[in-house]
């Protein structure tokens, strides 16, 4: 079965408040008082987010910032979008 594509951007909700603690990051969504905790790299795409970066434009820093494949990155991002996204923490931009 084939991922579906990446989104080609983000809006993070106005409903969440993070916290860099390190090399992660904690979420809130201050709507439904859950926390969400990111990995360093999950965080990585979070700060890229948090910039303004594309989603295409964040792939392409942390592959050169990561030693990993396209297709894992890619697989596990499409991932930690759609987990966002159903915690109201993200919109995706198709």
């Amino acid at each position: 079965m084939t991922e579906p594509a990446l989104p080609a951007g983000i809006t993070i909700s106005n409903n969440v408040l993070f916290q860099n603690l390190g090399d992660e990051y904690v979420l809130l969504n201050t709507q439904t008082e859950l926390y969400f905790g990111l990995d360093s790299v999950a965080a990585r795409f979070w700060q890229l987010f948090s910039e303004g970066l594309s989603v295409p434009a964040a792939v392409d820093k942390v592959m050169a910032e990561y030693d990993v494949d396209k297709e894992t990155l890619e697989n596990d991002l499409n991932t930690l979008l759609q987990t966002l996204e159903t915690n109201e923490l993200i919109t995706l931009q198709r």
